[in-house]
């Protein structure tokens, strides 16, 4: 979604002459997102995942990797309150924070 909002903006200001886009700039924006066409569905409809995605369970499922990282460096520091199937619970040393975390 952000790379094509971009390339967007980007075009239009290369059409009004504001600036001069390289057309590789664009070939590798719509590269990206094409690399992101969900594996759930047929490649003909066009179903874009916003992050990669796993092979799990018979299935493919978005795996945020950027978040991912930043949740397993914020959790190291955390008080593990509890956990569901679903959700892990941290309270942090620095507050009353308490995150919330879908499990994959």
């Amino acid at each position: 979604f952000v790379t094509s909002f971009v390339v967007m903006f980007l075009l239009e200001a290369h059409n009004l002459g504001v600036i001069k886009l390289d057309k590789n700039v664009v070939t590798r924006a719509a590269e990206a997102v094409v690399a992101h066409h969900s594996h759930n569905v047929n490649k003909n409809i066009p179903v874009f995942a916003f992050w990669n995605e796993l092979y799990r369970n018979g299935s493919w499922v978005t795996h945020p990797t950027n978040l991912i990282e930043a949740l397993q460096h914020a959790t190291s520091d955390g008080e593990l309150i509890g956990a569901t199937a679903s959700h892990t619970l941290f309270r942090f040393p620095h507050g009353s924070v308490v995150l919330i975390v879908a499990r994959n």
